[in-house]
């Protein structure tokens, strides 16, 4: 009997993203091409339409989105389990790729969250294209291990 995958869960975060320029919301051009395929490709995949921030700085939509926390209530991130903590409950593996500091004055909570994760790294860089990379490497790392483990 071939070894059970891990079921596993992508979060893109862009730190300057606007929906309005992505394809698969209605823009004209493919500017979101991986998007668009994969959705063309399984229509279980899922994209979120007028999804709209928490928060206008990224270290307190982070806190907000993957907790129970909300615009006006911090209490719930510190008195409930976080997004992450739920989904690895239910056996999903999880990567946190971020170009947040990590450690820093404005980090700690974005931090705490992060290391829920099973895989986290922390890539310093001005523009979200930074992130590019690790995600192609950990992508090649779990394409790989499916191959191995025949659940592919």
């Amino acid at each position: 009997m071939a070894k059970s995958a891990p079921k596993r869960i992508v979060i893109i975060l862009g730190e300057s993203d606007n929906k309005k320029h992505h394809g698969i919301y209605g823009y004209p051009y493919p500017t979101d091409y991986f998007m668009m395929k994969m959705r063309e490709a399984e229509k279980d995949k899922v994209a979120i339409f007028n999804a709209v921030s928490p928060a206008s700085v990224t270290r307190e939509a982070v806190i907000r989105m993957f907790s129970l926390a909300t615009a006006k209530r911090i209490e719930p991130f510190t008195d409930n389990v976080s997004l992450l903590e739920m989904a690895s409950a239910a056996g999903y593996e999880m990567l946190w790729l971020s170009k947040q500091g990590g450690i820093g004055l404005h980090d700690t909570l974005v931090r705490v969250i992060a290391l829920q994760a099973d895989r986290v790294s922390f890539v310093a860089g001005k523009f979200d294209d930074t992130l590019l990379k690790p995600f192609s490497d950990n992508l090649r790392v779990c394409l790989a291990f499916a191959r191995e483990s025949s659940w592919v």
